[in-house]
Order: structure tokens, then sequence, then C-alpha cells
């Protein structure tokens, strides 16, 4: 069975940046303003359907002039509110004047004053869709909920830099640590190969002497560096229980196992010789 795929790290997952949030909440806002302004705007909408002889109004409905008119039946003055009868013809409309007088009057001479009840439900019915109450609630919980992931996005990606800092800062120390180890090693092999004579005369012994006198010192060295590798190691593994995310945590695990063994390498041998 294949394994799970292992989570992005943080800097390689997709980042919504909290401008585009922000971004996103005045487009909101704005397009609120925009649609309340609409449905301000449709209580003046004139209406129009009645004009068309294919909608026949099935009540009368109040119109208004809009120029004189006279005839012999009616006369009519601009802004006179008359009432629509009949509008079964495109170009005449059936009225009756203010004065109660009923004629066949062009229907260019009237327009049909708002509210247009349509235009007005259409306009309320988008507000609804679009930007209803519990709408507008979860389209700010969903940006609050963004701003709150980019949050964390941010804060694991400090913590993962200074993770990254503090392991970059361990691995230099323990390198340091194992330089110093490869030095003593290679003194130590350049002196179990350069063998001190079996012979007891004044030179050997004085030779021998200081040959014992450089392993002391050098196993004195060892000491102080284990002692700073005690330190530091016991730092790194209370540093790595952590499970920190920075790149360079495997290299400091490996590279602290990889010095620990070399300085129980080097103190054991280094021990023994100078017991010989």
């Amino acid at each position: 069975m294949p394994g799970k795929t292992p989570p992005l790290p943080c800097h390689q997952q997709p980042l919504l940046h909290p401008s585009f949030c922000q971004d996103e909440k005045e487009q909101l806002i704005q397009s609120k303003s925009s649609v309340a302004s609409l449905v301000g705007r449709s209580k003046t909408i004139v209406q129009l359907r009645p004009r068309n002889p294919e909608h026949l109004v099935k009540s009368t409905i109040p119109i208004k002039a809009v120029c004189d008119y006279r005839q012999i039946e009616i006369t009519i003055c601009r802004n006179d509110e008359c009432v629509l009868e009949d509008n079964s013809q495109r170009t005449k409309w059936k009225v009756i004047s203010p004065t109660g007088n009923e004629a066949m009057v062009p229907s260019v001479c009237f327009l049909i004053p708002p509210p247009n009840k349509e235009a007005i439900e259409m306009a309320n019915s988008r507000d609804s869709e679009l930007f209803s109450v519990s709408d507008r609630l979860r389209l700010e919980e969903e940006v609050e909920s963004s701003k709150e992931h980019i949050r964390q996005l941010l804060e694991s990606m400090e913590n993962e830099d200074k993770d990254e800092t503090v392991a970059r800062t361990y691995l230099s120390e323990l390198k340091n640590i194992r330089l110093r180890l490869e030095e003593c090693e290679q003194r130590l092999v350049s002196r179990i190969q350069s063998p001190s004579s079996a012979r007891a005369d004044g030179d050997t012994i004085q030779e021998n002497t200081i040959r014992i006198a450089e392993q002391e010192r050098m196993q004195e060295d060892l000491q102080r560096l284990q002692s700073d590798l005690r330190f530091i190691s016991e730092t790194c593994y209370s540093f790595l229980n952590k499970a920190p995310a920075g790149s360079s945590t495997p290299h400091l695990r490996s590279e602290l196992d990889l010095v620990v063994n070399k300085m129980d390498q080097m103190y054991g041998l280094s021990s023994i010789y100078l017991d010989k």
C-alpha cells in the first residue's frame, strides 16, 4: 500500500495574502452599496409593459400627461393625472380625463409613472439573492476565516524560519567540535604510527616522557571537548524532541550522531594509548 503523501512545507502551501481578503471585503461593500442604490432607483423607474398591447391591463392604472391634447370629446393638459382604461391598441389608449371624460388618445401623450412594481420586485429579489442577511454573514465569516488561516500560515512560516536558524547554529557548533576531534585523531594516529624505541637509554626515556606528556594534554583536550559536546548534545536533543520544521533538522540529527560516535571512539582510543 503506498504511503500517504507528506504535507507540503508551509512555504510551499498556497497562500492567500491578507491584502486579497481586504480587497474582497471592500468589493463586497462596494457591491452592496451599488445594489442598495439600484433598489432605491427602482422605485423611480416608469412602467413600460403596459405600452405593449400584448400585456393588457387587468384594471385601470394611473397615467400622467406629458403634453397638452385637445379634441372634441376630451381636453387634457400637461401633468394631468388621468386613468388608463384600455391599452389594446399600440398607438391609442382609451383614457379617462380628470373631468371624467373618456376618449381614445395617442399613447405618446402619456407616461406611466412609478412605482414600477416589476422593477422593484426584481431589485428586491436580486438584493435578497445576492446579499441576504445570511449570505452577508457567511461571506464575512469566510473572510475572517481566511484571515485567521493566513495568520496561522505566517506564524508557522515564522516558526519554521526560527527553527532553521537554531538548527544551523547547532550544526555549526557540532562541526566545530568534529573538526577539533579530527585534529586530535590525526595527532594520535601520527604517534601510533611512530612507535617509541625499545631501548632504555636516556634519550629514549626522555622521548617517551614527552610522548606521555603530549598524550596527557590531548586527553585533557578531549575531556574539554567531551564536556562541550555533552552540553550541546543535550541542547540538540531537547530541540529535536520538539519536532522542528526547518530543512536543516535531518542534517542536525545525523551530524549529532556522527560527532557523538567519533567522540566515544577517540576518547577510548586515547585512553588505551595512554595506558600503554
